[in-house]
């Protein structure tokens, strides 16, 4: 028997990581378009209920969002780009109980239902446990599953899919896998790839989830992975140690050869509540030289900083400033403040060493006009998304010895906290 050569070879994606999307919402699949990643977040098991689509740059960004109501938590979407514009083809849980497919156009800030006049409704299929979308090229690819965990998989042209077809010449039974922990779905070619189990969590952190894929000419089982990597997040180490698969889709390389993308999610919170983290990060798996297509695509263009803080925080003040990002997304952050003397001053710090370490001394030695000398004790702290003055005094030293001490000085400003190189 010869030996089946796998096209996408899991062991070698941990090492293909391509873009780091900072949405602090866990996405349960994931969608490419021409332009743009779709992340698809609906965190109720219930049905029906609201599904947000967000929409992410190049750079890893959000930059738009929008609500799908009757969006369910298990079931892919597909996209198409037409003439520039993004097409969203989603099933939704009518009021029927029916699952329905409804193309729409992408648009920021706004909400679609069963009734939404710009929304077109395609195929009806039924009642469903789950109904999920793959879109590659000019196919269309389903997967529905029956309460009894009957599945099934057809590939549809893009056409026949168009005008409401919810039935194929191209259809096969997949078997029951206990579809409980539905991860991801997509198609390509004759074959279609489904993600199924639990990632890992804190108290089991072994992986139980595999990529099954299916021939979509005789329908038997091709090959079986499994599902391993994501077990770190940008720091090295998740918050609370869950490494869950969490949606897949295909990007079509420069020479019409595919790249399986898959998302991983690290879970977790920091505790404040406020943090925002990259905790989607997408993996590029193939075999095939082409995955630098999709990483160069959606990553090439990251900024070298962001700017986590502008303003004036006095040292006199004892409240905690919320950053934006934390800290830990970046190698260095630049901290700009002043003393009395009105002069700006800036110095760097290596973020690796603020995670054991969290305070930066600020302070400095000042000669005055008068020929006094005034020390700035000056101490900022940085912790995750957080930053506070720690402590802020100053002395003034003249001729005749030292005045008297001032607790806090509120002469002693932070002006401004920048993130470098972003991990």
């Amino acid at each position: 028997m010869n030996e089946i050569t796998k096209e996408f070879d899991i062991k070698k994606a941990q090492d293909n990581l391509a873009t780091l999307i900072n949405c602090w919402e866990p996405f349960q699949f994931i969608m490419i378009s021409d332009s743009y990643v779709y992340g698809v977040v609906q965190t109720a098991h219930s049905e029906p209920n609201d599904a947000t689509i967000y929409q992410i740059d190049n750079n890893g960004e959000v930059m738009g969002q929008m609500v799908l109501v009757g969006g369910t938590h298990n079931s892919a979407y597909g996209v198409k780009t037409v003439d520039g514009k993004d097409y969203i083809y989603a099933p939704i849980h009518t009021s029927s109980g029916n699952k329905v497919v409804y193309k729409f156009k992408f648009t920021d800030g706004s909400k679609i239902t069963e009734k939404s006049p710009e929304a077109e409704k395609l195929g009806d299929f039924g009642q469903k446990k789950s109904l999920n979308i793959s879109i590659s090229n000019e196919d269309v690819f389903t997967f529905t599953l029956l309460t009894d965990n009957t599945a099934t998989v057809m590939k549809f042209t893009l056409s026949d899919f168009e005008k409401g077809a919810t039935d194929s010449t191209i259809k096969f039974d997949v078997g029951n896998k206990t579809y409980g922990y539905l991860q991801g779905y997509a198609g390509f070619g004759d074959k279609v790839y489904i993600a199924i189990g639990p990632g890992g969590t804190a108290t089991d952190p072994v992986s139980k989830c595999y990529l099954h894929t299916h021939s979509l000419v005789d329908g038997s089982l091709y090959d079986k992975q499994w599902i391993s990597w994501g077990s770190d997040d940008e720091l090295g180490k998740p918050f609370n140690q869950y490494r869950e698969p969490e949606g897949m889709d295909f990007f079509v390389s420069k020479t019409g050869e595919p790249v399986l993308v898959q998302t991983v999610f690290t879970g977790g919170n920091s505790g404040d509540g406020k943090t925002v983290k990259r905790r989607n990060k997408l993996y590029t798996i193939t075999n095939l030289d082409n995955s630098d297509d999709f990483t160069n695509k959606f990553s090439r263009k990251r900024p070298a900083s962001a700017m986590l803080y502008e303003g004036e925080l006095h040292g006199n003040d004892n409240s905690i400033v919320y950053l934006p990002r934390d800290i830990a997304n970046f190698e260095s952050i630049v901290v700009a403040w002043m003393h009395g003397d009105g002069v700006r001053r800036q110095a760097t710090f290596r973020v690796r060493a603020l995670e054991e370490y969290p305070r930066v001394d600020l302070s400095n030695v000042v000669l005055q006009s008068d020929g006094s000398i005034t020390v700035y004790y000056f101490i900022v702290e940085f912790t995750t998304s957080k930053m506070r003055i720690s402590s802020s005094r100053a002395r003034k030293m003249k001729a005749t010895g030292w005045d008297s001490l001032v607790e806090p000085y509120a002469n002693s400003i932070v002006l401004s906290v920048e993130g470098y190189h972003l991990r």
